[in-house]
């Protein structure tokens, strides 16, 4: 929860500033969570413009490997369908491993490096936006 609300508070204080309407989220949930427990970030983010995929995942029945190949592939489909110009990952726990786990793939998804931005629980005292 503390993690939600910097994420709102951080990405919802540029929104005077900037259109989010072309910027596309991916949320990836914790390990033993579903999408339900990303629901009102998802909210809050849609009510500010942005583009969003919850992403549900079945955590606890398949390898990292191949739930890495399932979720980000579906959150990066779906921001591509939305013809987003920025991609932003919000994860937590599995979540963000998914994400880093994916992107050692040789055969991933193509989606140029500048396009990304990645939030995490582990890093996001540390700084927001941590690029690939």
């Amino acid at each position: 929860m503390k993690l939600a609300l910097l994420l709102s508070i951080f990405l919802l204080s540029a929104a005077s500033t900037h259109s989010f309407a072309d910027e596309c989220v991916v949320l990836l949930h914790g390990l033993g969570r579903s999408a339900a427990s990303m629901e009102k970030l998802e909210d809050r983010l849609k009510d500010h413009g942005y583009v969003v995929a919850n992403i549900d995942y079945p955590s606890r029945k398949m390898s990292i490997e191949s739930l890495a190949k399932i979720a980000v592939v579906e959150g990066l489909e779906t921001c591509t369908k939305a013809t987003a110009s920025q991609i932003n990952f919000v994860t937590h726990s599995l979540g963000g491993i998914l994400v880093r786990q994916y992107y050692t793939i040789p055969y991933k998804y193509q989606v140029s490096s500048e396009t990304l931005s990645f939030f995490n629980s582990r890093h996001i005292d540390e700084e927001m936006v941590i690029p690939f």
